[in-house]
């Protein structure tokens, strides 16, 4: 299978998401213009570790995997259940390269455990919370996913672990996400990582979510690099979730801070649609593996690029009609 890197958002989602399909379907790709829409296009080290990541888990044949590389070959075997360890050596996401294994991994024979160091909690993709508390629970309907975050990971030392451990358990069934949700109370934590004022901000947030009334965590963590992590996130009685999140560096104003991305939060939960734009682009994969149907608040282009490559592997269509989207498997 050919491949343009610059499809759509023509980032590293295009090979994330191509990573993960191939090893689950066993289909090679070769790409080329990786990651061509960006500034600085070919593989960085977040992605370059996507690729060593997931090759290790289906027993891959690759060639083209180097730092600045724009071409790639990516030859799948057999997915492989136990250990799978990669550094990034830099503050790269670690969430984000989660999407390039863990579809694949919860279809492996066995357990599998992957170990990923770098950036738990950096700009441009989810925050550490946001994958555990949003993300995750849509995907153990393959099976058991248990999260454990060794040490967090901020710009721009990096320097976080995170383990994931999936026990796949049985077949997935279809998602289904079309009705207006009741959602129940708001959940928050923050993250203070490396700040010598630590322990004033914990106050501080501490009486700005009493005052809010919700639930809430205040976490002093060990990192190598100062940063505060803030997610909101809400449940639904169907197992639905919705959340967003925001990160600040060590001059944060707790109360600035987290009474905008609380306002932000109200007007999502207040929105017919019940699932948010951010999320959407991580459930499709789910549609495409599964089939269903949801409503999007928003449809990025990151969403579109994503059901793109889905097609291409799975033979899956996606049909939009509004806000709905609707995933009719290949053997409908």
């Amino acid at each position: 299978m050919e491949i343009d890197g610059r499809l759509g958002e023509g980032g590293g989602q295009v090979l994330r998401s191509s990573l993960a399909l191939s090893a689950l379907t066993g289909k090679p790709f070769s790409m080329t213009h990786i990651r061509g829409n960006r500034g600085r296009p070919g593989l960085r080290p977040q992605h370059l570790a996507a690729v060593r990541l997931a090759a290790g888990l289906c027993q891959a044949e690759f060639a083209g995997a180097e730092i600045g590389s724009h071409e790639l070959l990516f030859r799948p075997g057999p997915i492989q259940p136990g250990r799978h360890t990669v550094d990034v050596g830099t503050a790269g996401s670690v969430t984000l390269i989660t999407q390039a294994v863990l579809l694949p991994a919860l279809h492996a024979p066995g357990p599998v455990e992957l170990v990923i160091r770098g950036g738990t909690d950096v700009p441009l993709s989810p925050p550490y919370d946001y994958l555990r508390e949003v993300v995750l629970p849509h995907f153990e309907r393959f099976g058991k996913v248990e999260t454990h975050l060794e040490k967090r990971g901020f710009v721009p030392k990096g320097g976080g672990t995170l383990v994931v451990r999936v026990t796949p358990t049985r077949r997935g069934r279809p998602l289904r996400r079309l009705e207006n949700v009741d959602w129940s109370g708001v959940s928050a934590r923050v993250v203070i990582g490396a700040a010598p004022q630590g322990e004033a901000l914990r106050k501080q947030f501490r009486t700005i979510f009493q005052n809010l009334q919700i639930r809430w965590e205040v976490e002093l963590a060990e990192s190598d690099s100062p940063g505060v992590a803030l997610t909101l996130w809400a449940s639904g009685p169907f197992s639905e979730r919705i959340g967003i999140t925001a990160l600040a560096g060590r001059k944060v104003k707790p109360g600035e801070f987290t009474y905008s991305l609380y306002e932000d939060f109200q007007e999502l939960l207040s929105r017919p649609a019940p699932v948010e734009g951010h999320l959407a682009d991580q459930l499709i994969p789910i549609l495409a593996v599964c089939g269903g149907e949801m409503r999007c608040q928003q449809y990025t282009l990151h969403c579109t690029t994503n059901m793109a490559i889905c097609e291409m592997f799975t033979g899956t269509n996606f049909h939009r009609n509004g806000d709905e989207l609707v995933a009719v498997l290949a053997n409908s």
